[in-house]
């Protein structure tokens, strides 16, 4: 792990290492680095209290959220169920994957042992969301959930956050994956901010 010989963590941060540590025996996906001071998060079954992902399939087609169920059951690594599960939705079209991103996201809010702990996070933390959701799904739902909770006080901070990019041809899934921000871009993700935060305290060019 990078540090910095400056760097010594404060009682705030010092809560949120417990806490967080805590939290992420139980859910999916959850960290958080003191330096740089940032929450790394999950979107789907860490930051929302329903499966996001299969609610949005059975708005936008009950036999793919069938086909995608029997997907999610198989042995194979959670990249290949996403990028086999974005073959079932091909022919679909953006318009109808947005609206039923919108009727999923009217059904799912922000888990109740969380909700407190994104409001504290500003004005220091960063929040870094990372989904294998598509990104018009994950969208909505940051800009209607987590961005009020985030951002209820204080100068507006942007939330950074990387979801799974479907292809498509005038506005026609094609059922294929054009970026995911699978485990392997997460951890060097990480790696890379440390190593930026590291070379603005040292005061190295980046």
């Amino acid at each position: 792990m990078l540090t910095s010989p400056r760097f010594k963590p404060d009682e705030e941060q010092k809560r949120k290492i417990r806490t967080f540590h805590r939290l992420s025996s139980v859910v999916r996906e959850l960290d958080y680095e003191a330096f740089p001071d940032t929450l790394y998060a999950d979107l789907n079954l860490t930051l929302t209290d329903k499966d996001l992902a299969m609610c949005m399939l059975r708005h936008l087609d009950k036999d793919i959220e069938k086909a995608a169920e029997k997907i999610i059951k198989t042995d194979e690594s959670r990249a290949d169920k996403v990028r086999s599960i974005a073959k079932c939705v091909k022919g679909k079209t953006l318009v109808e994957l947005i609206e039923a991103s919108k009727k999923a996201v009217d059904e799912i809010n922000v888990p109740t042992y969380i909700r407190e702990e994104l409001k504290r996070l500003k004005p220091t933390t960063d929040l870094v969301i990372y989904t294998h959701i598509p990104m018009e799904t994950a969208r909505i739902y940051i800009r209607r959930r987590i961005d009020p909770l985030y951002n209820y006080d204080g100068e507006t901070k942007i939330i950074i956050f990387y979801a799974t990019v479907l292809q498509h041809r005038n506005e026609v899934l094609t059922g294929e994956i054009l970026f995911m921000p699978d485990e392997n871009f997460r951890r060097k993700l990480k790696s890379r901010r440390k190593e930026y935060f590291q070379s603005k305290i040292s005061g190295r060019s980046v």
